[in-house]
């Protein structure tokens, strides 16, 4: 998963995959910035696997749960 910089997200097949860290915990995962496909260190980046960011945000923007490494912002 390291250097996903320019990966295309599996899922939506549009978007590009992430790196970021999560607010809450300061976990690394990375985020598909079209679809919000979530997934976690040790996770393969697939189709078939990973979760929605919507699970685990509680209606709150993806600015307010995960920073982009790198410490750019989210628009």
């Amino acid at each position: 998963m390291e250097g996903t910089n320019n990966m295309i997200c599996p899922k939506c097949e549009r978007g590009n995959v992430e790196e970021v860290r999560m607010r809450s915990t300061g976990e690394k995962a990375w985020i598909c910035d079209l679809c919000e496909g979530l997934w976690f260190k040790g996770e393969i980046i697939d189709i078939n696997t990973g979760h929605k960011l919507q699970s685990f945000s509680r209606g709150e923007e993806i600015e307010n749960i995960a920073t982009k490494v790198g410490g750019e912002k989210y628009v």
